[in-house]
């Protein structure tokens, strides 16, 4: 295995702990008063994880192919911090060349709260996810048709969509 393959395993075992964090954190908090709740709720509540995995489902049942990304934009050392931005650029492009026939979902794991992480578990143990940067290619059925996990491969992204479209 290479440094940068344990890199990112290592970031993934590190946001999986500071999500159970969070969720212990949440649930032994009881003494916390309605409106500090309220705000401390909403400091973590990010719009585009609002039911993720319904979003998902609805993707699935759109009857076109979509992409799921898993990345992480937040801070972390400056190597990773460059594979990931690079990679979040790549991916960005090719969900704004292809809006019109495709959906998307891009998960920020970094912005997932409590609430959404049982739905971002949830479509990662389906779908097999490991490691972040993941981009998994769903056909228009709703299958699984490709897990891409590492860096960015723009060549084969490109021809399996242009087989789904």
């Amino acid at each position: 295995m290479n440094k940068k393959n344990l890199l990112i395993i290592s970031i993934v075992v590190v946001l999986i702990g500071a999500v159970i964090l969070i969720k212990e954190l949440t649930r032994t908090n009881n003494n916390v008063s309605a409106s500090q709740a309220n705000t401390v709720q909403t400091a973590n509540t990010n719009a585009d994880f609002t039911k993720l995995y319904e979003k998902y489902t609805n993707l699935k049942k759109s009857g076109k192919p979509f992409l799921v990304v898993f990345s992480y934009e937040g801070q972390c050392c400056e190597s990773t911090r460059l594979l990931l931005e690079k990679y979040n650029k790549q991916v960005k492009g090719i969900i704004e060349e292809y809006k019109n026939k495709i959906g998307s979902l891009y998960i920020d794991v970094e912005k997932a709260n409590a609430q959404d992480n049982e739905g971002l578990s949830k479509i990662a143990g389906e779908n097999k996810v490991a490691q972040i940067p993941s981009l998994l290619i769903v056909d228009a059925a709703g299958n699984k048709k490709e897990l891409f996990s590492g860096e960015f491969q723009r060549e084969k992204v490109i021809n399996i969509l242009k087989s789904l479209s």
